[in-house]
């Protein structure tokens, strides 16, 4: 999985990383047991998967699709342009629910006001093993919220005007609004957040 992340880098998210576990499982599974996975996964999302690590892996490589699938990459761009679609209303109905959570919840000032404090009090930045939260702005109801984050690389800790300064690159994982109920998970849906 490591060597995966590496080619991957810039690419890893929870998407790549739940397609790369089925291929991982299956493939040993398969080497393992001498039974054959690959009857029982689903074909459409098999192939959904390995076009999304095709997608991934030949940006991260510097490549295209197309120079990797060649006269295949109709067809991967469909399956693509489905999932796209789906992702996309995935996210409007779980934004359509949080607002209509939040419309009701604005009728009670008084609620309001206090959920969006206890909101305030409960979103400093957060950091442990392995594990970020970051302050961040829901896009539904304009409070306070948690944006939760994998760190995947760090440089060197330096020494600059007296601070220790890191820089980490990290993958968002998942975003919770404690106000309107929003909860949006994998970075597919938080890259619309």
């Amino acid at each position: 999985g490591l060597r995966w992340k590496g080619i991957f880098a810039t690419h890893w998210d929870h998407d790549v990383a739940d397609a790369f576990e089925v291929y991982k499982n299956a493939r040993n599974e398969d080497v393992h047991t001498g039974s054959n996975p690959w009857t029982s996964l689903p074909s459409v999302k098999l192939n959904e998967y390995f076009y999304l690590l095709a997608e991934r892996g030949t940006k991260a490589l510097g490549t295209s699709l197309e120079d990797f699938l060649g006269e295949h990459t109709t067809a991967a761009n469909a399956l693509l342009d489905a999932r796209t679609q789906r992702i996309d209303e995935q996210y409007k109905k779980l934004t359509g629910e949080a607002k209509s959570r939040f419309v009701t919840l604005s009728k009670s000032a008084e609620d309001l006001a206090e959920r969006r404090a206890s909101a305030t009090i409960g979103t400093r930045n957060i950091t442990g093993r392995n594990k970020v939260a970051i302050a961040k702005v829901c896009p539904v109801c304009g409070s306070d919220a948690l944006l939760f984050v994998d760190p995947v690389m760090a440089s060197p800790p330096t020494i600059t005007d007296g601070q220790l300064v890191q820089s980490v690159s990290a993958h968002p994982q998942r975003f919770a609004c404690s106000v309107c109920g929003l909860r949006l998970d994998g970075n597919i849906l938080l890259q619309h957040a």
